[in-house]
């Protein structure tokens, strides 16, 4: 059995982590040196999403595929190397893009939609002023695809690069009559270059390895989620579902370094990694709710880019990483989050999803073949992106175990949700916001009379409430509270919030955005608590937001909600700080005395 978990300690301070990457900055290896390899043979595999295909009106036509492809279900071209040719940015085998490339391709395909044919046959792949992208042209040099977000292997004699993003290209985008279609994702795009080997003329040149590059895993680590981008509609189904995935980058802030190893075996080298989770929200009517929730990405190569260290299984500290629109939707990475330790970040590999029948610790799990279009994947009712005036963010949290700044290694992004024709479209808003989600219900730097926020740490996990409050009529006071619980792998099964003695709830609800009443919590005021109860199966799992609210008839004053957690554990009950309370100061000495005893009773439970 072969489980990972992480031990290294917690973090140090977030200067301490700046001053290392500067000296890793300062301590780099020169600046990259151009490389003009003899090309000797190559494949390129283009793997269209068929769902994608299908919405835009796309049809793939004339394969007359050439080479093998290098991935399932992928058509594959051979190179034409006679009449191609690269330069490569390397600092040794730390690849860092292409100074030029104008590769041409035997075979080809064609595209029909429209009414328009266009032929793919002969078709190259050019260099950009982005070293690590690409354009897909047709012979006749008209581009319709973009390259990037690659992930890049360079070893003496051979470049492969895998699990790039194949994007719309403006021009494509034009010919649908849906310019907003421009840089959205429409498949996977893998290469493979050979040529000289090290050592013959023009070969690129090997370095010894820098200092700098040398793993340390016993130092704190700090990532930070650095970019969202290209959220996109990888499956449809009209009227009720689509399932998403966006770009992600993030950045190592150091001291230490982050181990970065794949999942299961065939794979190697196999080990920890963090894990990416993704989320989809609506803000409407004073009400903030997780509308989508994904299965967790495990990550599995570190491009280690805007430094010197080679890519492979370690992030260094001051590098970053990228996976791309294609590798968040691909379920060959995606597993439930049931198997994961909220706390730990323990994963077992033996018996996991990965790992069907015969349970042997060795990846027999299918990929996006075993599943439907929307298993795994960051998925949202088509309803619910249809709400007037509401407000949407999509989030991204990397999660690595002792990670010293919980709030900046996830963020989240506006966007607008646009239908068009068959395909949805996200337009950004604004950049990335990093922080929690619940920061856009209540501003912790701002929070407003009637509000409060607190993100605590309750010794069994952290959680955070925000409420708002409004007088809803003479005397009555409606109340709004949005609860995430970020890492209580216990779980939550109840929640309790104080009221004055003779007061009257008039009203209280729970939303979970699901759709299915019949799971919803139930509430009841107990003594002087409105306590809010889950049922079976529908406790607040870690990594999730629910909604809970009742309209009382005092006005509120800060006082203490307790959660209960589902599975037993030290402590018992957990605190954090709200507005639940009304005005107890106007109430006798009796009712304080009630309310103090009733409260030492619970917390005796």
């Amino acid at each position: 059995m072969r489980s990972w978990w992480w031990g290294a300690p917690r973090a140090a301070r977030v200067a301490r982590s700046a001053a290392r990457v500067l000296l890793a900055l300062a301590l780099a290896a020169p600046a990259a040196a151009v490389t003009h390899p003899s090309l000797r043979a190559g494949v390129t595999s283009l793997r269209f999403s068929a769902d994608i295909l299908r919405d835009l009106g796309i049809e793939l036509v004339d394969v007359a595929a050439s080479e093998a492809p290098l991935r399932e279900g992928a058509l594959g071209f051979a190179l034409d190397a006679g009449h191609s040719q690269a330069a490569f940015d390397a600092v040794g085998s730390d690849f860092e893009g292409f100074a030029s490339a104008d590769l041409r391709h035997a075979g080809g395909f064609a595209l029909r939609l429209n009414g328009v044919r266009i032929d793919f046959s002969g078709f190259q792949l050019r260099a950009t002023a982005a070293p690590h992208a690409l354009e897909l042209r047709d012979a006749q040099d008209r581009r319709w695809f973009l390259v990037d977000r690659p992930h890049a292997l360079l070893t003496p004699d051979l470049l492969s690069v895998s699990e790039a993003d194949l994007l719309i290209a403006p021009e494509l985008a034009a010919l649908l009559g849906r310019a907003d279609l421009a840089h959205t994702y429409i498949g996977v795009l893998d290469l493979r270059l050979s040529f000289t080997s090290a050592g013959a003329p023009g070969a690129p040149a090997q370095a010894a390895a820098l200092a700098v590059c040398v793993a340390n895993f016993s130092l704190p680590v700090d990532l930070q989620l650095l970019q969202l981008a290209n959220l996109t509609q990888g499956a449809r189904q009209a009227g009720v579902r689509v399932a998403l995935a966006p770009s992600a980058t993030v950045r190592n802030l150091g001291p230490g370094d982050v181990q970065w190893y794949r999942a299961i075996a065939p794979s190697s080298p196999v080990g920890p990694h963090p894990y990416l989770a993704l989320h989809f929200y609506r803000l409407a009517g004073g009400v903030l709710e997780q509308i989508g929730r994904a299965d967790l990405k495990h990550t599995f190569f570190a491009t280690n880019e805007v430094c010197d260290c080679d890519p492979g299984q370690i992030l260094f500290a001051g590098c970053q990483d990228v996976y791309g629109v294609s590798t968040n939707l691909d379920r060959a990475n995606l597993g439930p989050r049931s198997e994961i330790d909220a706390r730990t970040l323990a994963w077992s590999s033996l018996g996991s999803h990965f790992d069907g029948v015969p349970i042997d610790d060795v990846r027999s799990h299918g990929g996006d073949s075993a599943h439907d279009s929307f298993e795994h994947r960051l998925v949202v009712k088509e309803p619910d992106l249809q709400t007037p005036g509401a407000r949407y963010f999509y989030e991204g949290w990397y999660m690595a175990p002792n990670d010293s700044d919980l709030l900046n290694s996830m963020g989240h992004r506006e966007v607008t949700p646009t239908l068009g024709g068959s395909t949805w479209t996200f337009p950004p808003v604004n950049g990335i916001q990093n922080g929690s989600i619940v920061d856009v219900f209540v501003d912790p730097q701002n929070v407003l009379p009637g509000q409060a926020t607190q993100l605590a740490d309750t010794g069994a996990g952290r959680v955070q409430l925000a409420v708002v409050t409004s007088a809803v009529g003479i005397g009555l006071y409606h109340y709004e509270y949005a609860l995430m619980n970020f890492d209580v792998e216990r779980q939550i099964r109840s929640f309790a919030v104080p009221i004055g003695f003779g007061k009257t709830v008039s009203s209280a609800g729970f939303g979970d955005a699901n759709g299915n009443p019949l799971d919803d919590w139930t509430w009841s005021v107990q003594g002087l608590h409105v306590v809010w109860t889950a049922p079976p199966g529908n406790a607040l799992d870690w990594g999730t937001l629910y909604n809970f609210r009742m309209t009382v008839n005092a006005a509120p004053v800060p006082a203490a909600a307790t959660l209960t957690p589902l599975d037993p554990g030290t402590p018992a009950e957990l605190s954090v700080q709200t507005l639940p309370e009304p005005d107890v100061g106007a109430s006798n000495a009796f009712s304080l005395a009630l309310l103090a005893l009733l409260a030492r009773r619970r917390a005796r439970r």
